[in-house]
């Protein structure tokens, strides 16, 4: 075998290991039956709506991602590890929580933990980085490697570190109309009966008007 094959070889070895991994998600997290979690990812104290699905070793803190949402490998959303800027010291040395460092001083306590929001049909770009504590509005789109440290409108298009906005998805008559249809909670019946105008959002509010 010549040293190319070789290396193709191992990288496909390596590609197959990193799919069979399984995820690691904790006993307060929900998943739906219909969402996927790829292999490496981890959910503590998360839940993953209807249909939606993430890559590989994903990270989510405290999170809660809607229906249809689309997400790629390598995203952090809410991370770990919030210190306690308006105290004296950020350090745990002070802290009541059971990070390192082992010496106390004092045990004040200090609430770390914030839930993030993912709206519906939400799409998050690979190696997106999420601040805790946000809200990303249905049908919005993360660009891939974007650092996001402010909450992300409905249908808004972001991008950049930190994550500036590109431009909106569609019209803000047409956003409202998406948002009041609520299509993400239809039945699969109905979403089928549908989805023949799911290439054309007018076509697809003016079917759900008439029905």
């Amino acid at each position: 075998m010549t040293d190319s094959k070789l290396i193709a070889a191992l990288g496909g070895l390596e590609r197959l290991r990193r799919r069979l991994r399984p995820p690691v998600i904790d006993g307060s997290s929900k998943v739906d039956p219909s969402a996927t979690v790829s292999g490496g990812s981890r959910l503590t104290r998360s839940t993953v709506g209807r249909n939606s699905y993430c890559g590989q070793d994903c990270s989510f803190y405290h999170t809660d991602i809607g229906a249809f949402c689309s997400i790629a490998s390598r995203v952090s959303v809410g991370i770990q590890g919030r210190h306690p800027m308006h105290f004296v010291s950020t350090s745990p040395a002070f802290l009541d929580n059971q990070s390192s460092p082992s010496v106390r001083y004092s045990r004040h306590h200090y609430d770390n933990t914030v839930r993030t929001t993912i709206g519906n049909d939400v799409w998050i770009g690979e190696n997106a980085l999420i601040r805790g504590g946000l809200t990303i509005g249905t049908g919005a789109v993360i660009g891939f490697g974007s650092v996001v440290t402010k909450d992300v409108a409905p249908y808004e298009i972001v991008a950049g570190n930190p994550a500036r906005t590109i431009r909106f998805r569609f019209e803000p008559d047409l956003v409202e109309r998406l948002l009041e249809s609520r299509w993400w909670e239809m039945p699969d019946p109905k979403l089928r009966e549908l989805s023949r105008h799911f290439t054309d959002p007018t076509a697809l509010m003016d079917a759900i008007g008439d029905t």
